[in-house]
Parts: C-alpha cells; sequence; structure tokens
C-alpha cells in the first residue's frame, strides 16, 4: 500500500483561495472543508489534483463537483447543526461528508449502486459515519425521513422536482440547477425557500453546470424531459453507445470520393477547423486531406496551415485501451467502424455528450506510463465540437524519410504557404 500523504497544507490554500477568497463566509462550510480529506474521494489517480478548483470524473458519467461550487451550496442551503438535510446525488461522497461534518446526520439518494457502493466506502474511509446513503430515484426525494430544513440537489433538473418541494419543512431551503445546460436554456443555481403550504420564494444565485438530473421528475437517460405537470414520461432505456450508433453516419473508406461529400453540410460556414484527438495516425492524415480537397474543390475554400518540426525519431506504439470513463469508450461501444457524428443534429445526443467525460490527446509525444496524467483531460464533446469523426481503429503513419526532401521547397510543404 502507498503511504499516505499529507495533503492538509494543500486543503487550507484551496479554501483560503478558492472559498474563502472568492466570497464564502460561512465558518461551518470553512472549517468542514478545511479537515475534510478531499482527496480520499476522487478517483485513482487523481489525488494530486484533489483540491484543485476543477470537477474530477468519478465515473458512471458522473463527477465531484468543484470545491466552490460545493461551499456555495452548502452555504446557500444555510445548513446549521441539528438540521435535518437530504442530499440528491451522493457522487463520491464528498458534498454529502461536508454535510455531516455541520450537522448530526446526512440523508443522500443515489440512482447508481455501484457508485453508492463507492461512496460508503470513501465516508467509511474519511471517518463520516452519519452519512446514510439510499440508491433509488433522487427526483422523488426521500419521504421516509422527511420533512428536511434543506435539501441540495448535485444534478440539473428541466425544472423543480414537484416532490423535493413537499419535502420542505416550512422555512426549509432547497438548492437546485435547473435548466438543460444549452446556449438556449443555461443551467442556473437556485434557491427555494418554503413560505407556506404552497408558497416558496426563489432566488437566482447564478450560472453552473452540472450533470442532468435522470429520473422520474427530471431528464430520461436519452436526454429528453421526462415531467410533464410531473407525470412521468417516456424513456427510450438507450445506453449511450446506443444513441451514438443510431445518430452516426456511417463514412465510407477514405479513398471513396463520397467520404468527402459527406461533409458538404459545412460547405456554408466560413471556418471549417480540422483537429485530432490522436497524433500520428494514417487515418487522421488521409481523412484530413480527403476533407479539405472536397471543400477546396467543390466550395471554394482556401486554407493555410503550418507545422512545426519536432526533433527525435518516430517510434511505433501500441496504445493502451480507452479508460472505461472517457469519450473514446463509447465511441467504441457503438461498434460502428468508423463515422461521423453531426452535434447539432440530435438534440438527445448532444445533451448527453454535453456532460463531462476523459477525453485521451496523444500529440507528438506519447507517454503510456504516465497516460492518465499525461494524455487524459476532462472534455465536453457537444460544447467544443460542432461533429465528431470517428475511426475504431487507425494505424501509425509511415515516416518520409528526410534525405527525400525536394529542393527549394519550405520546410513545412505540402502544408504551408
Amino acid at each position: 500500500m502507498a503511504p499516505l500523504i499529507d495533503r492538509s497544507n494543500q486543503r487550507e490554500a484551496m479554501v483560503t483561495r478558492q472559498i474563502a477568497g472568492r466570497g464564502i463566509r460561512d465558518p461551518h462550510v470553512l472549517n468542514a472543508m478545511r479537515h475534510l480529506p478531499r482527496e480520499t474521494f476522487v478517483a485513482d489517480g487523481f489525488e494530486e489534483f484533489a483540491c484543485e478548483d476543477r470537477p474530477l470524473p468519478i465515473g458512471h458519467d458522473q463527477r465531484i463537483s468543484q470545491p466552490y461550487i460545493v461551499a456555495l451550496m452548502v452555504e446557500a442551503a444555510e445548513i446549521r447543526p441539528g438540521d435535518s438535510v437530504l442530499e440528491i446525488g451522493a457522487g463520491s461522497g464528498y458534498a454529502a461528508a461536508v454535510l455531516g461534518h455541520i450537522v448530526d446526520s446526512v440523508h443522500t439518494v443515489e440512482r447508481h449502486e455501484q457508485l453508492a457502493e463507492t461512496a460508503r466506502e470513501n465516508l467509511a474511509k474519511a471517518g463520516a459515519d452519519n452519512v446514510e446513503i439510499h440508491v433509488g430515484d433522487g427526483t422523488l426525494g426521500w419521504p421516509d425521513a422527511a420533512p428536511y430544513d434543506a435539501i441540495l440537489v448535485a444534478a440539473g433538473g428541466p425544472s423543480v422536482p414537484a416532490s423535493l418541494k413537499r419535502q420542505l419543512k416550512p422555512g426549509g431551503r432547497l438548492v437546485i440547477p435547473v435548466g438543460e445546460g444549452e446556449e438556449d436554456s443555461p443551467q442556473r443555481l437556485r434557491k427555494l425557500v418554503r413560505t407556506g403550504a404552497d408558497a416558496w420564494d426563489d432566488a437566482d444565485i447564478g450560472g453552473v453546470r452540472f450533470v442532468p438530473l435522470i429520473g422520474a421528475q427530471g431528464w430520461t437517460e436519452d436526454g429528453r424531459r421526462s415531467a410533464s405537470n410531473h407525470v412521468p414520461g417516456q424513456n427510450s432505456g438507450k445506453s449511450l453507445p446506443q444513441m451514438i450508433a443510431d445518430a452516426a453516419d456511417p463514412l465510407p473508406d477514405i479513398d471513396d470520393p463520397e467520404f468527402g461529400a459527406d461533409f458538404d453540410r459545412y460547405a456554408d460556414k466560413r471556418v471549417v477547423l480540422l483537429g485530432e484527438a490522436s497524433h500520428g495516425t494514417s487515418e487522421f492524415y488521409r481523412a484530413r486531406a480527403a476533407i479539405t480537397r472536397h471543400l477546396i474543390e467543390n466550395h471554394g475554400f482556401t486554407i493555410v496551415a503550418a507545422a512545426t518540426e519536432w526533433g527525435g525519431d518516430m517510434e511505433v506504439k501500441e496504445v493502451r485501451p480507452s479508460r472505461g470513463d472517457s469519450f473514446e469508450r463509447v465511441c467504441h461501444d457503438a461498434d460502428v467502424p468508423q463515422f461521423l457524428l453531426d452535434l447539432k443534429r440530435d438534440d438527445a445526443v448532444r445533451r448527453r455528450l454535453t456532460e463531462q467525460k476523459l477525453e485521451r490527446f496523444i500529440g507528438v509525444i506519447y507517454r503510456p506510463e504516465t497516460e492518465l496524467q499525461s494524455h487524459y483531460a476532462a472534455a465536453s464533446l457537444a460544447q467544443q465540437f460542432d461533429a465528431w469523426v470517428w475511426f475504431d481503429e487507425t494505424r501509425a503513419i509511415t515516416p518520409l524519410d528526410t534525405d527525400k526532401t525536394r529542393d527549394g521547397v519550405p520546410d513545412t510543404y505540402p502544408f504551408g504557404l
């Protein structure tokens, strides 16, 4: 077993700079976050990043919120010793541990059985023995222990679930993200205070970005709104890889003239930027050439590209299988050998691919021994790209002999002018 690393100084810096430094003043919140070992609640390999001000993946398309957002929500909920508290979306257990550091007991509902078990293990390691985790539909709350002084929801719903509102005590506070997280419907963090049997004050705290709240009074698995007058809607029951397979346009061979024609849909754009996640594959260079040639010859595009010379001899390396919590894995599981996925065409797929996952970026240098730290980063496909081209299997390029360079051409030939 690796020796435990004392990260108390990192936590103190986290609280001072990221939390207190951004306006959080509640001493209960600041004290809890100083003492709780946040590194216990992140995925293996991410411990050194635990105190950074960013969300981190924890599996099952979920992530642990950045420290500031946890602090903001707990402070907004006005948690005090003696309060009865319900959390929706246990995740890795960190926010529940923060709550449990302030109050005597916390109930939290998590819809993923495996994630709930991981949260239990994390809480036990952190010594938080006053959190009870239930597996179920969080949009329905947890009536058995209601009413609550405060309810915090760690996922964004299309609206505020009526079940949660009804489970508040008079004067109770509900903090929840609401909205799709798209440009036309951004998520807003809202705070509701129950002022009567059927009356609530509603305040807007600010813009946020959370994973979707899935359930009978939230979103369905395929990204559609489940609730209509709080009546559960239809759920397609499809996994994300199945949704991608249905929405994807299979691509012909790169040498087929129809390959470039599949990109005619972008002919009316002023700029088309072609990027790659894996540098040095034959498929990327051939596909880029085919797309570029088609847009220039058929739609009047003009393109100037430049390349930078890198030293060192080329090596052909075997790339490790993708991580289970990555976009690469869900595309592989779609079981379509090569495809074009138009991220603006299918709203349900776009919403699902807005959720952050890990994406692997392999540049000129590949270090498999430090792959998680060197090559993976959190990404949101639908927010970063208009389309995604996928090749399930790729081959290394064959380097040209530098002695064969033609006289009189620039170093950046054939991509530069």
